[in-house]
Formats: structure tokens, sequence, C-alpha cells
């Protein structure tokens, strides 16, 4: 099979690509270039400007918010993680403005990055040297354009179409007995992840009921012992401040477990 005429997005010139290939440079402006199926786009990355102890420690300081389990940085056991440079697609499409969307270029369970927008940085032509681990696009822009659904009754005004390397360092950790994943994005520091220890909410609700019946019986309490201390309101409710004090120290007690807990 003869090799097929593409034009250079970046300069115009006459492209020859031989079968088979679907990375390659432009002859003349030396622009980083991929062929899509019947078309060729720019091909970019992002630069990393995470080192692996940074991104560990990003994704240490995630587990140490408010959304996940109290102490997880701690407990949790992380495992080194793998620097991957994953491919997107990213589309300029006009609209009211010229709008920006980024869709996966390459199969994934993972489903945060389902979501994923290339984040602002400088695009670089993709550098295979530097962008060490980077995975092979498997889907096609016109799919992952599809994909998107935001446009079923008319055609997207397309104005530009590029692939994006964009480096994520992958973590595994394990914490009592399962597994979880997490990515750091090497270019923004963005933690991604869907499925993470999160504080049980059963124990706190559970809690805010009982306390609430407790405070209603002691008060209760006080009206039924009014008769007994001949109607004397300050003796009742003293009575009744004795019995708070009195359960309030097993309470903060369990308070303060299902905190460790949960």
């Amino acid at each position: 099979m003869t090799d097929q005429p593409f034009l250079c997005p970046q300069c115009g010139v006459d492209l020859t690509v031989p079968k088979g290939e679907v990375f390659f440079p432009c002859s003349s402006c030396t622009s980083a270039l991929y062929l899509d199926k019947s078309k060729v786009v720019f091909h970019y990355s992002l630069t990393s400007t995470l080192s692996q102890e940074t991104a560990e420690r990003t994704l240490k300081r995630w587990m140490a918010g408010n959304e996940t389990v109290r102490n997880l940085d701690r407990k949790a056991v992380i495992e080194t993680p793998a620097l991957r440079h994953f491919p997107f697609w990213h589309f300029k499409i006009q609209e009211d403005t010229v709008e920006t969307y980024t869709s996966p270029a390459a199969e994934t369970t993972f489903r945060p990055l389902r979501q994923f927008r290339v984040p602002p940085g400088e695009l670089r032509f993709h550098d295979p040297e530097i962008a060490v681990g980077s995975i092979s696009p498997s889907i096609p822009s016109s799919v992952a354009l599809k994909r998107l659904g935001h446009w079923e009754a008319s055609t997207p005004d397309v104005q530009e179409t590029a692939l994006v390397h964009v480096p994520l360092y992958f973590f595994y950790y394990h914490y009592r007995g399962e597994t979880y994943l997490t990515g750091v994005d090497g270019s923004s520091g963005q933690v991604l992840s869907d499925d993470y220890p999160t504080h049980k909410e059963l124990p706190y609700r559970a809690m805010a009921i009982i306390t609430f019946l407790v405070f209603f019986l002691e008060v209760f309490i006080a009206y039924l012992v009014l008769p007994w201390v001949g109607g004397r309101l300050y003796l009742a409710y003293a009575l009744r401040c004795c019995i708070q004090l009195v359960t309030a120290v097993p309470f903060i007690g369990l308070v303060w477990w299902i905190t460790q807990k949960t």
C-alpha cells in the first residue's frame, strides 16, 4: 500500500505518513503530530511539575482533609506510584464563544478520568523521551466527541483537535483490608479519586438521636420531680443539671470513641 499524503496543521507542508505509523514529526516545522484515522492533529504533552515525593505529599494532604476517614494519611499503606502520561482529546469548539472540552483518548475504568479536563498549562509538542510511560490512544477523536454527548441534535463546529498526554501519578494504597486507587495530576497537583474511605454517617446520626432522647428524658424527669420538691422550680432545675453532668461524661467518651473508629 502506498504512503498517504496529509497536510501539516502548523505549516501546511505536504506530509507523507508511512503505513502503520501514527506518531511522527513534521519534516518542515518539527511539530509533533498524530494520525487520527483520516486526519493529522497536533500532539502535545503537559510537563510534570511534581516529583514522586511531592506527588505523595500532595496525596497525604488530601488524605488528611475533611473528605476522608480520620488519620487516613497515617494509617494507609501507600505503594510506590506509577507515572503514566495518559492521552486525552482536547477540542476547541465554537459555540457562543470558543469552548474547550476534554475526553479520554484511551479506554479506562478509572471514572475520574472521564470527567477530567486538561488543566491550564504550557502545552509542548510531545517528546517521547520526556513523556515516559505514555499510553497509546485507542479511541478515535470522532468517537470521543460523540461520547461527550453535548450536541446530539447538531454537529459541533470543531475549531481545533489535539491529542494531549497528561502526566498522572497513580497510587494504590491499602486501608483496613481494602485497596484503593487515587491519581495525582503531575502538572497541576489535582487529586483524582472517587472511591476512598469516608466518615461513616450512621454512628453520628445514631448519636444525635440518642442525645435528643436523653435530653428530652432529662427535662421530663425535672417536671416529674417537681411535686416532690414542693413545686420549687430551682430544685427541679438543679436536679436536672446534676443528671446532665453525670450523663455528659459517658457521652463525651462515646463521641471520642466514634471519631476514632470512623
